[in-house]
Order: structure tokens, then sequence, then C-alpha cells
């Protein structure tokens, strides 16, 4: 895609302090092609593309999980490859075409705070499926320019629920088979994180991605020290806790309790 590989003229008005990307798209051969702006005074400091449009819970210049699929940094952090003052990148991996990618730009300020652009969207004629895709073997030979994402309203956002499958009911139960617990997101991808705690003593954590209309089970057991700590008790209250991040920046927190005995 011509418009991607050769960048055009970075004349969109940045926002004060904000990185604003200009234009974003999959070119002919399956390459991510980014172009951008910086606000004076800032530096380049990262690229990011992933499946998921939701922002990491504790740094939100990163995407949330398990979800990138390419970036790029700047120079002279380790195994990154642009100058500090770039305003472009294109990718040396190509992309699945079976899916929609989402693109922000991460700059740092003379203060060495992050500054984050607004998100694109690139594909968005494609579903949402979080997760790391295969790179393309085969090329398409079909571009897609990307826009500026539009984060829905997060009343319009359907409460994912939280399920326990067939929970032990021992103690036994728990360090033999572990606890399932599953995640449904109706209408929109979210993002789970999972922790197993025993009072205030957390066992396990676990995160996953969901696509929209989608669920997934999780298994949550306690490993080393913790296992050994709880097969002493002889009784002991469980309690499953899920963080979970939707688009537009809702968040719900679920819970849920199991009471095992040896």
């Amino acid at each position: 895609m011509a418009a991607v590989a050769a960048y055009p003229d970075n004349s969109v008005s940045a926002a004060v302090g904000e990185p604003q990307i200009t234009i974003a798209g999959i070119d002919s051969t399956d390459r991510f092609g980014i172009g951008w702006q910086l606000p004076p005074g800032t530096k380049f400091d990262a690229v990011y593309v992933a499946t998921t449009s939701i922002p990491d819970p504790l740094l939100p210049e990163f995407f949330a999980g398990e979800t990138f699929v390419d970036f790029e940094c700047a120079r002279p952090a380790k195994d990154c490859r642009l100058p500090a003052s770039a305003t472009s990148w294109r990718s040396t991996r190509r992309a699945s075409r079976d899916r929609r990618y989402y693109v922000k730009v991460n700059a740092i300020d003379a203060k060495g705070e992050s500054r984050t652009s607004p998100v694109w969207v690139i594909d968005d004629t494609k579903p949402v499926i979080p997760g790391r895709p295969k790179a393309s073997q085969t090329l398409t030979n079909m571009p897609a320019l990307g826009h500026p994402f539009t984060l829905p309203s997060a009343a319009t956002i359907s409460a994912p629920t939280l399920t326990l499958l067939s929970p032990p009911k021992t103690i036994d139960g728990v360090l033999r088979s572990g606890i399932r617990a599953r995640l449904t997101c109706p209408a929109a991808e979210c993002f789970g994180q999972f922790e197993l705690k025993l009072g205030t003593t957390l066992f396990t954590t676990v995160e996953a991605s969901i696509r929209p209309d989608g669920r997934q089970t999780v298994l949550l057991r306690p490993r080393g020290k913790r296992r050994t700590q709880l097969r002493a008790r002889t009784t002991a209250r469980l309690f499953i806790r899920t963080l979970v991040l939707q688009p537009g920046g809702k968040r719900t927190r679920l819970a849920r309790r199991i009471n095992v005995t040896r």
C-alpha cells in the first residue's frame, strides 16, 4: 500500500503532550506501516500493535495481556532500531489477516514521563480476536488503512460473568485438580486478571484475553510453598477475585468463594 509504505507529511495537529498517529495501515505485503507526530519537548519511545484495544491496568502505555503482535522502540535501548526523533515505522513481520489490529505510539517528555497517543484501529471489518497470531506466510495483496478508534460507551457494554466449574470440596481436591473459573464476556472483548487467595495470602494469578461473545476457562492452583501451607490446614476459605477490563475504560470486579475441608 503506497500510502502506508511512503508516509505523507505528518500535518495532524498534536494534542498538548500527546503524540498523534497520522496514518496507520497494512500494506500490500501484509506489513504494518505507522506514521505519527511528536509534540514539542518529547522523544519517540515506542510504537505498539496489538489485537486488543484494552490498556494494561498497571502500565497504560502498553496493551493488556498476551496480545502484542509487533512493536519497535527507540535507541539506545537494547534491540531497538529507531532514533528518538522517529516519526514513522514499517514492520518486518507480516500480519495475519484474519483479525483487526490496534495501534498506539508512546513518547517520553522532558521529565521522563510517558505520553501515549490515542488508539487507532486497522482493518476493522475483521473480527476482534485477542492473542498473538502466527505471521502470515502467504501474501494477500489486500492493503487496509486504519483510522482513530472510537471508544464505546461503558453503558453499552454488558457485564461479564464469573462461574466456578464443579469446584472441589476438599483441600486435596484443590491441590490435585485446582479450581476452574470461567469468565464470559458478552458483546465486547475483555481482559481478566484472576487471583486465588486465602485471606490476604496470594496463592496464584492467571490472565486471559477473551473475544467478544466469548468465554475462557482458567485453572487456578496453589504452587510451591503455598501448596504446603494449604495442605497443613484442616479447613480453608478460598477466594477467587477477578478484575475484568473492557473497552471504554470499564472495570468490573468479580469474586467467588469456596469453603474446603480436609
